[in-house]
């Protein structure tokens, strides 16, 4: 226990100190005692709540509530003031006071707060009982030694959390522990915050097993990860976009770097949990002047953000990256919204004004402000613009059903100010004022913005206003008691009467709506163009109201397709020629045409909306379709799937429309997520599954969408739709297909994460063309090469219809085949980088036709997987490629030589890259063994060989490493393989130095990056380069500067994480060597930092030992170091030397 000293010394400190006291009831475990230390001269307490756990024979405990000043952590040896007493489990103890004595017990797995003087105060909350499987909430930064007994926490830094494996911790989650028993910055608990073993001294953190007293609680080594800048990022992270872009975790902002990395996170959060394309990105980042390598430098941000962001759900997907399960504001503003709507359908109107301010309250200025420039986030910010200007209308409409007219009149006063085009805002405002018994002011607002329309648009108002004018005019004596008029979106020329719009709420598509009334406001044809179930209809009717709408699915012949189009628009009982009837009624007709459902009729329906634009220069149409009509000067308004944070919320109100009442817990919000995606958004699919959530559960129909037609059952009666199931409305798509069409089409569904143009096969161009026109096919052409896929529903549906699945199977497997056949020689040749890029891009479809093969065609996967070596080692994939290898071994075991001794040689090189040397070694003596000196596999050999020397350097046999690569450099030679002669000519001249023959060993190296330099051999040339920096390290490190920056720049063009490593460990000896230790501890942190990600752990030529340094060991800096900061040190000292 302290001294005196110790306690003048925690008293300057303004610290808790920590005493043990014995237990004072059998049934609690006593833990122990604490008592606060002095105030300041002002009387407060720099530390105004703590309670501790001691036990004489364990370290001390102390859960300190962090003080907050602005959202920030103020150190309190800077004058922080006193913070109100803590929390445990949200519920607050009594104030603390000065010397007050406060226990902490545990009773039947209650955590107990008492005051020593007053036992009947206790602040209760739940925790496990103590056991080996527990760990206990850990971790406040800056750790303040008091004497050599006994540490307390200091003041510095934020608090980090872990919990235990168990379901009712502190957080509320339970997170599994790693092996090593440490959880790096998990989630904090909203106790206040955690536990911190004392007795570690600097900035260290870590999850403390707790046992019972006996036995002593130890801290595992390395300490967790620093968080600096990062903050609380084990806690739920939330994305702020209703205003400048932010990141927090808890209650605490989180920085994720640079101008760059945040953009990039605003850009994926944007993409509302869909596929962002590289080349999206790159134009969003840098515009028209991206970096040399555009696809590393994501590759660094994502990485980045990873690391900032460890709970993020953020992959690659197809030719880009996705952001899975985003949390943002615009999530919680919907779900305020749909709350605060179902309230004022309840005619609970100051509830429902609550709601909406909640709503509201969540905006902090322009969304996406961030991404004004960018216009590929354009529709996406005006949409969330229209839908708050519609919840402030709606907001208004509540205040004003409430009674409260004057409130009303000033909150609409300043909306008519802020938007004076929505006229839905002066409706609101006249009704008020006359509710205000301010007649001739309810008058003069309506002229106000009849003048206002007149002179500056050259428009009449809308027929609502003219009404709620004549009425006031006319005192109506229902006015007073009338509610506020409705809030739903008008058409684009008269509004739709409530009773004209389907029963349920419309959710995800205002902005569509309101961009369709754009897009008709200055072109004449608009055709709503998407797949099955994506919502053309609904929008359609939306828009213009149910009885606007020609239902054209219903006219199977297109004989009837003008009387069709007569009957909806108001020609009855017309003599004569009913064509001519028809444009003479649409002459005098001021509402737009509304033609939905043209799929089936499309040659027919382009022809008379030719015909009809033409006789009715009036006119302006508007067409739902799953292709294009095809017209000159049509233009199209894409409906594909909801927004992620949409899909939910109409998941959640088509759920509580037939469970009223349920209440999804945080578990079920991600699995709603998850189906949603599953059933890539489609609002039919979502209304479906809904119905089935009473039957199934979320989970059970996640795990039963295999079999999602059936699942997910019959549309109820609906004139929404003319399909009675999901598999009728996509069946329908496909019934509209020619032969070629509909085979192509059941051929790509296997296809997984998408795939490239040559997928269609010969000939194929135009089928597949004429497929996305059908919106059977989804195209991304966002700039590069064009990339396709298919919505999960159409695939489900191509492999119900397929007459031979296991056909339409092998069929890909051997398109994957064909692929990295082709892609192998490239590998090691002068389209390296263009192909490893290619090859990542179809990694999806490289796992679906490997595990095809392994299960049906085990010796093609051997032959597949091995010829995937190299792409294996430099993505980073070695547990992935040596998990293939080992299987297909074992399931080839009568392969072809050839293929079984290059597999065995493959998998030797993936052993070498994590580390397994002495495996490596062993596999390619048996590889030699094997393949022995027969003609037919002279190449092979070569191959081997040059493996078999590599694999030596450094610290293996002198000799074998100069007898393999002198082979191999002979028979490549013979053979006129460019590639292996400059990589054997490398091997040979690093075994030439390892033997002691320096000088010699050097010039080969130096010929070895010619002649890779002078084919074009970028990877091979950079290998050498390292190589050859290898050899001046230790005694000419000025020499090998430039060449590991140059080797570095090389690896980092061709993606080859593995190397780039290698290249930055030897940097980092020469820099010791060259007397900077700081430049050499942060390139060994970029070191194992990755090689703890990406389980690259190769020793040899490549990497030695690495020992953590740096920010693993000593003070956090803001973040940690990244391979940008690694390239940009190591550029640096080779231009100064």
């Amino acid at each position: 226990m302290p001294d005196d000293g110790g306690d003048r010394c925690a008293q300057e400190l303004g610290l808790l100190l920590v005493r043990p006291v014995q237990g004072h009831a059998q049934h609690q475990q006593t833990l122990g005692e604490a008592h606060l230390a002095e105030g300041g001269p002002d009387g407060r307490l720099p530390l105004a709540f703590g309670q501790v756990a001691v036990d004489e024979r364990q370290d001390a405990l102390l859960l300190q509530r962090q003080m907050l000043v602005q959202g920030r952590q103020q150190s309190l040896r800077d004058g922080g003031d006193g913070f109100p007493a803590g929390d445990v489990g949200g519920v607050p103890p009594p104030p603390a006071t000065r010397g007050e004595r406060l226990q902490l017990a545990v009773d039947e797995g209650v955590l107990l707060v008492h005051r020593l003087d007053e036992r009947a105060d206790v602040v209760g909350a739940a925790l496990p009982q103590p056991g080996p499987d527990v760990v206990v909430l850990a971790g406040v930064m800056g750790v303040q030694e008091v004497d050599h007994h006994q540490d307390v926490v200091g003041d510095e830094g934020g608090a980090l959390g872990v919990t235990g494996r168990h379901a009712g911790d502190q957080c509320g989650q339970g997170v599994e522990l790693p092996p090593h028993g440490v959880v790096c910055a998990d989630h904090v608990a909203a106790v206040g915050h955690l536990l911190v073993r004392l007795g570690v001294h600097g900035s260290s953190f870590g999850a403390v097993p707790f046992s019972p007293p006996t036995g002593r609680i130890r801290l595992p080594r390395p300490a967790v990860a620093a968080v600096g800048g990062i903050g609380l990022h084990g806690a739920v992270q939330t994305f702020g976009v209703l205003g400048p872009f932010e990141v927090r975790a808890g209650d605490q902002p989180v920085h994720v770097g640079g101008r760059l990395p945040r953009r990039l996170l605003a850009i994926l959060v944007a993409g509302e949990g869909r596929p962002v394309s590289e080349d999206s990105l790159a134009e969003g980042l840098w515009g028209g002047r991206p970096p040399r390598n555009p696809a590393g430098a994501l590759q660094v941000y994502v990485s980045r953000l990873r690391r900032a962001l460890p709970g993020m759900e953020l992959r690659r997907s197809g030719g880009g990256y996705q952001l899975l399960a985003a949390d943002t504001d615009v999530e919680r503003f919907h779900g305020h919204l749909v709350r605060a709507r179902a309230l004022a359908a309840d005619d609970r109107h100051a509830d429902a004004y609550a709601a909406f301010e909640a709503a509201l309250r969540l905006w902090r200025g322009t969304p996406y402000e961030d991404l004004a420039d960018d216009e590929s986030t354009a529709a996406i910010r005006a949409a969330l613009v229209e839908q708050r200007d519609s919840a402030q209308e709606e907001a208004a409409a509540a205040l004003l059903a409430t009674g409260d007219h004057a409130g009303a009149v000033a909150a609409l006063e300043l909306l008519v100010h802020a938007a004076p085009y929505r006229e839905r805002r002066w409706q609101l405002l006249a009704l008020a004022l006359y509710r205000s018994g301010r007649q001739a002011d309810a008058l003069n607002a309506v002229r106000r913005v009849r003048t206002l329309l007149a002179e500056e648009l050259g428009v009449d108002p809308g027929v609502e206003l003219r009404q709620l004018e004549g009425r006031i005019l006319s005192q109506d004596p229902a006015l007073s008691q009338d509610p506020a008029p409705d809030s739903a979106p008008r058409a684009a020329t008269e509004a739709v009467e409530p009773g004209d719009r389907p029963l349920t709420s419309f959710i995800g598509r205002d902005g569509d709506v309101a961009l369709l009334s754009r897009l008709v406001g200055t072109h004449r044809l608009v055709t709503v163009v998407g797949p099955a179930g994506s919502g053309k209809t609904r929008l359609a009717v939306e828009w213009a109201g149910r009885d606007a709408v020609v239902r054209l699915a219903d006219v199977a012949d297109p004989a009837h397709l003008v009387s069709a189009v007569a009957g909806t628009v108001g020609v009855t009982g017309a003599t004569g020629d009913p064509y001519e009837a028809l444009v003479k009624r649409l002459r005098l007709h001021r509402k737009p045409l509304v033609l939905d459902n043209c799929e089936h009729l499309v040659g027919e329906v382009a022809r008379l909306v030719v015909d009809l634009l033409d006789r009715v220069p009036a006119l302006r149409v508007v067409a739902t379709s799953r292709s294009p009509l095809g017209v000159d000067g049509e233009h199209h308004l894409p409906l594909g799937p909801l927004a992620a944070d949409d899909a939910v919320t109409l998941l959640t109100d088509r759920i509580r429309a037939g469970r009223p009442g349920w209440v999804g817990q945080d578990t079920d919000r991600r699995d709603l997520r998850r189906l949603a995606d599953a059933l890539d958004r489609l609002p039919l699919a979502l209304e479906l599954a809904a119905a089935r959530v009473r039957t199934f559960g979320v989970r059970g129909l996640i795990e039963n969408l295999d079999d999602r037609f059936t699942v997910l059952g019959r549309i109820p009666h609906s004139r929404m739709t003319p399909h009675a199931t999901l598999q009728e409305a996509v069946a329908w798509s496909f019934d509209l297909l020619s032969g070629e069409e509909r085979d192509l089409a059941v051929r790509l569904w296997p296809y997984e994460g998408g795939f490239p143009l040559e997928a269609a096969g010969p000939g194929g161009l135009g089928t597949l063309v004429s497929l996305v026109d059908q919106s059977v096919v989804t195209a991304e052409t966002g700039g590069g090469r064009p990339r396709y896929w298919m919505l999960e529903t159409i695939r489900a549906y191509g492999r119900s219809v397929d007459a031979d699945p296991a056909a339409s199977r092998a069929a890909h497997a051997r398109w994957v085949r064909e692929l990295v056949a082709r892609a192998e020689g490239d590998l090691q040749g002068v389209r390296s980088a263009a192909t490893m890029a290619a090859l990542r891009l179809e990694l999806p479809n490289l796992r679906a036709g490997l595990a095809h093969d392994l299960a049906h065609a085990p010796a093609e996967a051997l032959r597949t997987a091995a010829r995937l070596m190299w792409f294996w080692i430099r993505s980073g994939l070695l547990a992935e490629g040596n998990r293939v290898l080992t299987a297909a071994l074992a399931a080839a075991p009568d392969a072809p030589l050839g293929d079984t001794v290059r597999a065995k040689a493959s998998s030797a090189g993936l052993f070498y890259f994590t580390g397994d040397v002495t495996t490596a070694r062993r596999m390619l003596s048996e590889a030699n063994l094997a393949v022995g000196s027969e003609p037919d596999h002279r190449s092979l050999l070569a191959e081997v060989r040059y493996y078999q020397a590599l694999v030596q350097l450094p610290g293996g046999e002198p000799a074998i490493a100069l007898e393999a690569s002198a082979e191999a450099h002979a028979i490549a030679t013979g053979t006129r393989t460019t590639w292996l002669i400059a990589a054997a000519s490398m091997a040979w001249g690093a075994a030439l130095v390892m033997a002691g023959r320096t000088a010699e060993g050097q010039h080969r190296l130096r010929a070895a990056v010619q002649l890779a330099d002078a084919s074009g051999l970028v990877w091979t040339a950079a290998l050498s380069e390292l190589m050859q920096a290898q050899t001046l390290v230790d005694a000419r490190e000025g020499e090998a500067l430039p060449l590991l920056s140059s080797s570095l720049r090389r690896f980092a063009g061709e993606g080859d994480l593995s190397n780039q490593l290698a290249v930055l460990h030897n940097g980092a000896l020469a820099l010791d060597a060259a007397d900077d230790p700081a430049g050499a501890a942060l390139l060994r942190d970029v070191v194992h930092f990755h090689q703890a990600r990406s389980g690259i752990q190769p020793t040899g030529t490549f990497l030695q030992s690495v020992v953590p340094h740096g920010w693993y060991e000593g003070a956090p800096p803001e973040e940690p170091p990244t391979l940008d900061d690694a390239v940009a040190v190591l550029t640096a000292a080779a231009r100064a030397v």
